[in-house]
């Protein structure tokens, strides 16, 4: 396989066990807004220095795109850790894979295109596919779907900047495009301060190593994917694959989630069984879109 899909694939199982540290160190008391901007500290951190390996200087007069991919992140960001407080990871986890329909319809707004019959037909699978979700767990159905709502927001936002980021990368510089993105997010991130819950040392100490665990495989996986699209552009193709995280999300909790101490397990048999069936449906129509 070539490298830009071997990337993804680790990407994948990667982000589905960041939300199980993330959810955590949620439970211990991270806080969102504190956990969101620890993670674009690792972003930026894992991302900086492909601004000094880049050859040569980056078309500043192209700097806006980064600009507004960056901005673009840092709001998916913040409502995938929403998405993650406000309920399940086995919900959220497989309702991020709906980004990858987002990523098509995106380049084809800002390129060029058209809607087959099969996007239609997928596009209804989707919404089967999302009833099975968010209908999963009928005791709780207002948590389950403000987690879906979240998640599908941070994923059509998501979806847009993947776009922009193959569209506009190459010609800006890919190393230098996406460590301005993470300066741009981290220079955001600073806006969030002052609605902290207490300042970080506020942080208690039990969150503390769930916080690090999962903001550096968040920024490990964000490394996979952002140089798949930045360097060689087939941003499809990355995200049928990353889209396999929705399928991992269920796979960890039901194998390791006690461990994080993540209870969705105990929803039962048939709830989980009703979410990967879901989620198998979610990535069947993801591909079958994308065909």
């Amino acid at each position: 396989m070539p490298i830009h899909y071997i990337l993804p694939a680790i990407a994948a199982a990667l982000y589905a066990l960041s939300s199980l540290f993330s959810k955590r160190a949620l439970q211990e008391g991270a806080g969102t807004l504190r956990l969101s901007f620890m993670t674009n500290v690792a972003f930026f951190l894992a991302f900086a220095p492909m601004a000094l390996l880049a050859d040569g200087q980056p078309d500043w007069s192209q700097v806006h795109w980064p600009i507004l991919a960056g901005t673009g992140f840092f709001i998916g960001h913040v409502l995938t850790f929403a998405a993650i407080k406000l309920g399940d990871v086995s919900v959220q986890a497989p309702m991020m894979g709906t980004k990858v329909v987002f990523v098509a319809a995106f380049s084809v707004i800002i390129g060029a295109g058209h809607v087959p019959l099969h996007w239609w037909i997928g596009a209804g699978l989707t919404a089967v596919a999302i009833f099975l979700l968010g209908f999963s767990d009928w005791s709780n159905r207002r948590a389950v779907w403000r987690t879906a709502v979240m998640a599908l927001a941070a994923s059509a936002v998501f979806g847009l900047t993947d776009a922009m980021v193959m569209k506009h990368a190459g010609a800006f510089g890919p190393g230098w495009f996406l460590a301005t993105v993470n300066g741009v997010m981290l220079l955001e991130s600073l806006l969030l301060i002052p609605f902290f819950e207490g300042g970080l040392r506020g942080i208690p100490k039990p969150a503390w190593k769930w916080l690090i665990g999962g903001s550096t495989l968040m920024a490990i996986q964000a490394v996979c994917i952002g140089t798949s699209i930045a360097f060689w552009g087939d941003a499809t193709a990355v995200n049928i694959i990353y889209a396999s995280r929705g399928l991992w999300g269920i796979v960890l909790v039901w194998l390791v989630g006690s461990w994080f101490g993540n209870r969705e397990r105990e929803a039962g048999g048939k709830v989980m069984g009703r979410r990967m069936a879901g989620a198998m449906m979610l990535v069947a129509a993801i591909i079958l879109v994308l065909i």
